[in-house]
């Protein structure tokens, strides 16, 4: 009862504070300092997203996520290996549209941005029929700060979904998790929640400059004057010098009389190293995101050319985009794909594109390929988005390599190609 007393009041103050609101909504906690950090910064959700770094950092892994292809491929007994299956109903679902309202690039940006933010990104899994194996048609994508996950008696997760329409429980088979880094296992840990204390430095910094320059890059101070002033003569003194304060009132200059002095008192930006803090918060976020700040804007020490680019572009993708795709390839195989699926069928994003290298690279990795037999001429011009011409189906490879066991053997025409064989003379004919 006291419980249901204290809901009530604190509700009843949150509406006042926040307007209509639920105590799960983030707005309240913020009003009730839930997210506060040591700069005294209540930092949340928009709060970190209107830092620049961090909207950087967030906007570029979920946009790039976004951009990747999805592919669904089948085990295929005749080649003995897995082939593309585009016929699947989850690879038209999610490598173009998971639901009526949002594209592919949507959705995945969507759930980045909620992986990045919260630490989990979740969608609700709408099924041809309530039963687990019934086909998958559409993914909703739910609000993370509205979701509360439970381990059950039984070892099942319940999932309830406190929605402002109403409160509703979704089966732990209509729930599509990804998780960020996790201590448990069942829910990810908040990026932003983590990084309060330096989300809420950065937001500071950012404050002290805007009000530096709001004050015309002028150092604060006070002016003394030669005697106590009484109440009219305060008022008369703030309302002559109110047209000198601002930044846009930055040139002009107050004429004192009668022993009147200004008086400087501040500490000047350089002391303060200003823009020194915001350099290094700058690369602390990054770190929490673990983006190279050059990817970001923030080229400083840092190299934007040659092959140290290119090196860095592929850490971004070993080191920060692989986990979270194998994090998401991995939810969609545990909750969209069935039991038997799962043994004969794979799902990934295929990251060719972030991997593709200059001209002359690509030329010298095809090369490579088609020599080797490892891929058709047309496979490698599909790669480079040339149509097949007829004859490039045929896989290839150089026949002047041969075992060091045969060096020194005699070489007969079945060691020779159909071709060279034709045009070779007859071994041990008789003369006519």
């Amino acid at each position: 009862m006291a419980a249901d007393w204290l809901i009530k009041a604190v509700s009843s103050l949150a509406y006042w504070a926040t307007g209509p609101a639920k105590l799960t909504d983030p707005a309240v906690a913020q009003w009730m300092g839930a997210n506060a950090s040591y700069a005294g910064r209540s930092v949340g959700v928009e709060g970190a997203l209107r830092i620049a770094t961090a909207w950087a950092c967030i906007r570029l892994i979920s946009q790039t996520w976004g951009t990747l292809p999805f592919e669904v491929r089948r085990y295929d007994a005749d080649t003995k290996g897995m082939v593309p299956a585009p016929d699947h109903p989850l690879y038209a679902l999610l490598h173009e549209a998971p639901n009526a309202d949002m594209s592919a690039a949507e959705f995945w940006s969507a759930q980045g941005v909620s992986l990045l933010t919260h630490g989990n990104a979740y969608s609700e899994v709408h099924r041809t029929s309530s039963d687990y194996g019934g086909r998958v048609v559409a993914l909703t994508p739910l609000r993370p700060e509205w979701v509360q996950v439970r381990r059950e008696d039984s070892g099942s997760l319940a999932y309830r979904y406190l929605d402002p329409a109403g409160a509703r429980d979704i089966a732990e088979s209509d729930v599509l998790h990804i998780k960020g880094m996790t201590l448990d296992g069942i829910t990810g840990l908040s990026p932003i929640g983590q990084a309060r204390n330096t989300l809420g430095i950065a937001d500071a910094a950012n404050e002290v400059a805007g009000k530096l320059f709001a004050n015309g890059m002028r150092s604060g101070g006070y002016i003394e004057a030669p005697s106590v002033l009484n109440d009219a003569q305060r008022r008369l003194a703030d309302a002559m010098l109110a047209k000198f304060r601002g930044a846009s009132n930055s040139g002009l200059l107050p004429i004192l009389e009668g022993g009147w002095k200004v008086q400087a008192l501040s500490m000047p930006p350089q002391e303060a190293e200003l823009l020194a803090t915001r350099e290094f918060e700058i690369e602390e976020v990054c770190r929490f995101y673990g983006v190279a700040p050059f990817l970001v804007g923030h080229t400083a020490k840092s190299t934007s050319w040659g092959t140290g680019l290119e090196t860095m572009l592929q850490g971004f993708h070993t080191l920060t985009m692989r986990p979270i795709l194998k994090n998401a390839e991995g939810a969609i195989r545990r909750r969209l794909l069935t039991s038997g699926e799962r043994r004969r069928m794979e799902v990934e994003f295929n990251v060719e594109g972030l991997l593709r290298a200059d001209s002359a690279g690509r030329a010298a990795f095809l090369k490579s390929m088609i020599d080797a037999g490892v891929m058709t001429r047309n496979e490698a011009r599909g790669r480079e988005g040339l149509p097949p011409l007829p004859g490039g189906d045929d896989l290839t490879a150089q026949s002047n390599m041969m075992p060091l066991s045969r060096l020194g053997e005699a070489t007969t025409r079945a060691d020779l190609p159909a071709a060279a064989a034709a045009r070779a003379p007859a071994e041990n004919t008789p003369n006519d």
